[in-house]
């Protein structure tokens, strides 16, 4: 309809920390305006909105408009004590945080506040299954219960941020995980009401020495993004697969490895040259061109093809150098540990690590628009010392061409690792699934 806001408009009034009330007149909802008699005003209808919104601009800038006292005809919503039934349409549709630090917070202060002062049953019974699912995506999505995983949004405050972030607080109060600090947001009416987490969860939170965890989970609008957890007791890798490879981003990470609250790494395009502007993307949050990524178990493999107009002609690795014990950066590959866990970067364009600046030792920049960047994290239960995983590491067969936007890696233990744009992710010739899954998901713990 030529009165709905277009895309430009939604990411200009996010910017501004604006919001957008929506509307249920059937003509701007529905498909047909010409025909104003044909459209309908539903709840599914008012959902898919809703989640176009928070693609495009953000959760935090939607609200509800309704204009009950200002349309005509037909509307399922008929007034508030319908709204029940759009939460569960929102429900059903989908509508959820991409792991979002800086958002998962205010999830819970609405469904908290739903829980603790809904007085009609079925919108209370709402806010707890809200909060249920709020606390699943931290016990799963959480190292030793810090929430660092990759995210559909992020801000540079929470990536640097991680031993003072809301979910952190929140996991530690509902499981004793996490930081016993500034949980901020979505507290008050938690913690006032009778509400508790399930207790099964808890189990996520930790995963035993010698087992793995992976969880594989589509949430969203029609299947928005497809995203792959895997967990061991000491690191977690994240991502979220073939989300728009090549495509402009805005605040989306889809890669990240967390060791502990400081020791991480992730793979970003920049998305302006100045290290704390005001833009979205920024320097390190987000994505100027978002890459192709695709992950099984403890390998990622991450393919960047930038636009020639684009200002930024070069990708990053953070590798804060100092959180770790061990940390050596050479040519294409760079080598970390921790403990007993161990982690390999290979950049096919190699990549060099900054030397000056609020960057030094925590930077590794590789020029280059067309780029590959291959990440391989493992244990001391795969390989006994250091030494012998960079050497395995090494000595793997590995091709990787940037510019034909293709890599083969065959690794130690996992065996052949092959892809290449427009394809998904090979391992051993059987092609990786990574679609289909609901919001919970397919979650399994095994023995390594």
């Amino acid at each position: 309809h030529n009165r709905n806001l277009t895309d430009e408009m939604i990411r200009a009034l996010s910017e501004r920390g604006g919001i957008a009330g929506l509307n249920y007149y059937a003509p701007f909802l529905d498909a047909d305006p010409t025909h104003p008699e044909n459209c309908r005003s539903t709840v599914e209808l008012i959902a898919k909105h809703a989640a176009h919104y928070k693609q495009v601009g953000g959760a935090q800038m939607i609200a509800l408009g309704s204009d009950f006292d200002g349309i005509d005809g037909p509307h399922q919503l008929e007034n508030a004590a319908f709204l029940p039934l759009l939460a569960d349409a929102l429900r059903k549709e989908g509508f959820t945080e991409w792991n979002s630090s800086p958002y998962l917070p205010i999830d819970t202060l609405g469904f908290g506040s739903l829980y603790a002062f809904a007085q009609d049953p079925a919108m209370r019974e709402l806010g707890r299954e809200g909060m249920d699912f709020a606390y699943y995506l931290l016990a799963v999505h959480s190292q030793q219960g810090i929430f660092a995983s990759s995210s559909g949004r992020t801000y540079i405050k929470e990536q640097f941020g991680n031993w003072s972030n809301c979910p952190s607080g929140l996991s530690w109060i509902g499981y004793g995980y996490g930081v016993p600090g500034h949980a901020g947001k979505g507290i008050t009416s938690y913690c006032l009401s009778d509400y508790e987490p399930p207790k099964e969860f808890a189990q996520w939170f930790s995963i035993p020495r010698g087992k793995e965890m992976i969880c594989q989970t589509t949430q969203g609008n029609d299947g928005y993004v497809d995203l792959y957890t895997y967990k061991t007791a000491d690191y977690m890798m994240t991502s979220a697969n073939d989300f728009h490879p090549g495509e402009p981003g805005h605040q989306e990470n889809p890669f990240q490895l967390t060791f502990n609250a400081v020791a991480q790494l992730w793979v970003t395009h920049p998305g302006e040259r100045v290290l704390f502007g005001a833009a979205r993307p920024s320097y390190w949050a987000g994505n100027g061109t978002l890459p192709k990524v695709n992950q099984y178990k403890a390998f990622a493999g991450l393919i960047y093809d930038i636009a020639p107009e684009h200002p930024v002609d070069f990708t990053h690795l953070y590798l804060p150098s100092m959180e770790f014990d061990r940390c050596e950066v050479e040519g294409k590959w760079a080598f970390v540990q921790l403990g007993s866990a161990y982690a390999a970067v290979y950049c096919s364009n190699g990549m060099r690590m900054q030397d000056f600046g609020s960057n030094k030792d925590r930077e590794c920049i590789a020029e280059g628009r067309r780029c590959i960047w291959l990440v391989r994290a493992a244990q001391a239960d795969e390989f006994a010392t250091f030494e012998d995983f960079k050497a395995a590491m090494r000595g793997a067969a590995l091709d990787a061409d940037a510019e034909g936007r293709r890599y083969r890696f065959v690794d130690p233990v996992y065996g052949e690792l092959r892809c290449q744009w427009g394809e998904t992710l090979y391992v051993n010739d059987a092609p990786m699934q990574y679609s289909g899954f609901d919001n919970y998901g397919k979650l399994t713990m095994q023995e390594k």
